[in-house]
């Protein structure tokens, strides 16, 4: 079995990802001769099926007719399109931002539930609770070290790759060593800037009075030395990506099961890659 990992600049840890749960307006739920029923938008795929069975149990369990729904389309465009045909989910676990873009037309207000008073990554907006949080993911750099193994004939130790030099220094060792390729940039420009560019505002100094400025024009992102950082890194994957010359087809299941399989070494994703990287054995 390869040994996979997510190999996380300090500072990022697990805390880099939160999906949040929101009631929206306009309910989408109605009664029925079987009483209540609930639809719920899940955004996320790799837990489909185990949303379904949850779905399912609680139906039978509370008579209530409980619906999940996926699409292929993005977040932002299904529900705009779900809400112009005035036909919503009662329940969308969506992305925080996908929360404060969409709440304050859409969403029912739940500051007056009990849970509230119990979390502290509830979102909120002009003193109204839009969203509660349902799970904390962790993203980074993913790596097969099997595969980096097979190569160099080293055990990889990513503690041993602190700088970018010495991460250029193992691509290069790789390429040397027979692996054409070893990195993975997948085409989903949406989740490069959910997943990759955040990293330049979370480890400024106060995240939140830099996102202000951004958006005023008082950053230079030009001299900013964690913008410059982030981008030199995504500069060696993708001088290193194995769809270099068609970053367009870069499919993700298709890059998951390259370095499922060991034919490249590293792609920046999540924990939300699991479902379909466990499914390849490397040997």
């Amino acid at each position: 079995m390869s040994k996979f990992s997510s190999w996380k600049k300090a500072g990022t840890a697990i805390v880099a990802t939160l999906m949040t749960v929101g009631m929206l307006g306009a309910c989408g739920s109605s009664s029925s001769s079987s009483g209540t029923k609930i639809t719920i938008f899940n955004s996320k795929v790799e837990i489909e099926s185990q949303m379904e069975d949850l779905a399912a149990k609680y139906s039978k369990e509370k008579g209530v007719d409980v619906e999940v729904y996926y699409s292929n389309d993005t977040v932002a465009a299904h529900l705009a399109t779900k809400y112009a045909s005035k036909d919503p989910y009662t329940i969308s676990m969506v992305d925080a931002k996908d929360i404060y873009s969409l709440a304050e037309e859409h969403a029912v207000d739940l500051s007056d539930q009990d849970w509230v008073k119990d979390t502290d990554y509830a979102i909120s907006i002009d003193g109204k609770t839009y969203g509660f949080p349902v799970s904390v993911e962790a993203r980074g750099l993913i790596y097969n070290a099997d595969a980096i193994k097979k190569v160099t004939g080293k055990e990889f130790k990513p503690e041993n790759y602190k700088t970018l030099d010495e991460f250029k220094d193992l691509i290069d060792e790789l390429k040397a060593g027979g692996m054409e390729s070893p990195t993975g940039v997948m085409k989903e420009d949406w989740s490069l800037a959910g997943h990759l560019l955040p990293e330049v505002y979370e480890e400024q100094e106060d995240p939140d009075a830099f996102c202000h400025e951004l958006k005023d024009g008082k950053v230079d992102l030009s001299s900013n030395a964690k913008w410059n950082s982030l981008m030199d890194f995504f500069d060696v994957m993708k001088d290193n990506n194995y769809a270099k010359s068609s970053a367009i087809s870069a499919e993700r299941e298709v890059t998951e099961q390259k370095l499922a399989e060991g034919e490249i070494a590293f792609m920046f994703g999540g924990n939300w890659d699991w479902s379909v990287l466990n499914q390849y054995d490397y040997t």
